[in-house]
């Protein structure tokens, strides 16, 4: 069986979110004699080395602008691969073409915020709605991504499927303590800090991480500690920074928005906090790579959190300054054997994404639309 993957995640700037869900997802298969893939990537990148493989073919796409690659180059390249089933990790996918689909909706929070124009979000809609008719499978990572989607087109309930995302095993491996010694001393001068991880759109609220947690240093609630932000994105990191820079706390408050994932892991175990203030989710990674670690969580009960963190979170009551700071000053003065209760709550909730069950659940699906 030929499977297709649109793999255009996979580029020589760095790993996200979808390019680790592809990895993870498409690894195991490579040596299963009844599935071929033909990876369609960009040109001039890459394919990572656990898919180098006789059996993976990789088809370059062109530089074309991104709507032509996706309903005219995708589609045909495929069509000429003879590919049996065509999978997708975004919604999108070639609406033309004579094989099967399979789209992820990771969420739908371009059409549930306000941070796209209404004619940007209507168009997206339309192309939404289109994928969604024409695909066979529609995986989603949280129960509540499903119940948005619903609401949003009932029609493809049948559709649905619903699929834990895992971590890989290098997330299950502590690092050595003098690894996270002199990670600690690298990136926080070897002082206490709270750690976030992820881009800086406004969805996120790292502007209240900064507001809540300069509060508690001018209050001297926290003057020994440091805030850790890694990660940002083009477009709002510059806002992020000068925030920093108005409050006057660039030796408290740190950015670093290239980290490799050895020193991720480093920081996670190093960390005394995790914290995200982010108002809306359809899945989680640095949640459960942060309690895979051992570093116990701070987040707001909203969306698709709850499903990831369990009862392993230390919640934040309100996405104010006031609720974010509340639950740090908690935080920095929680008892040791609470914190350990955190902690251990954390690993067992991450033991729900253990490595290997979405390779399994995804190599299950296949073998129903082979049949």
């Amino acid at each position: 069986m030929k499977i297709g993957v649109d793999a255009r995640e996979f580029v020589a700037t760095g790993k996200t979110g979808i390019s680790r869900y592809l990895e993870n997802l498409l690894t195991p298969l490579v040596g299963r004699p009844e599935w071929d893939l033909i990876l369609f990537v960009p040109r001039g990148e890459f394919v990572p080395a656990g898919l180098c493989r006789p059996q993976v073919k990789a088809v370059t796409l062109p530089p074309w602008p991104t709507l032509l690659v996706d309903q005219v180059s995708l589609p045909s390249l495929a069509q000429r691969a003879a590919v049996d089933v065509f999978f997708s990790p975004y919604y999108k996918v070639p609406l033309t073409g004579r094989f099967q689909r399979i789209i992820t909706v990771h969420d739908i929070m371009f059409l549930r915020r306000n941070e796209l124009a209404p004619w940007r979000r209507h168009l997206i809609a339309i192309q939404l709605r289109a994928a969604l008719g024409k695909a066979d499978v529609i995986l989603v990572p949280s129960d509540f991504t499903g119940c948005d989607l619903v609401n949003f087109e009932p029609r493809c309930q049948g559709k649905l499927h619903r699929f834990n995302f895992d971590l890989t095993e290098q997330w299950l491996s502590p690092p050595k303590p003098d690894t996270v010694a002199k990670i600690r001393q690298h990136y926080s001068n070897g002082k206490r800090f709270l750690l976030y991880v992820g881009n800086f759109r406004p969805h996120k609220n790292v502007d209240l991480l900064v507001q809540a947690f300069a509060g508690l240093v001018k209050a001297c609630l926290a003057a020994d500690w440091r805030l850790l932000l890694i990660g940002g994105d083009q477009e709002n990191s510059l806002r992020i920074t000068t925030l920093i820079a108005k409050q006057g706390l660039a030796e408290q408050i740190l950015v670093y928005p290239n980290v490799n994932d050895g020193d991720l892991r480093g920081l996670y175990a190093a960390a005394d906090w995790f914290i995200t203030a982010s108002g809306y989710e359809g899945f989680g990674f640095p949640l459960l790579e942060a309690m895979a670690c051992g570093c116990p969580v701070i987040c707001h009960l909203n969306t698709a959190i709850p499903e990831m963190v369990g009862k392993a979170a230390l919640e934040i009551s309100s996405l104010t300054v006031e609720g974010v700071g509340a639950a740090l000053h908690q935080a920095c003065r929680l008892a040791a054997a609470a914190k350990k209760e955190f902690v251990e709550k954390g690993f067992r909730q991450a033991s729900r994404f253990a490595p290997g069950t979405a390779a399994a659940g995804f190599s299950a699906l296949l073998a129903t639309l082979r049949g």
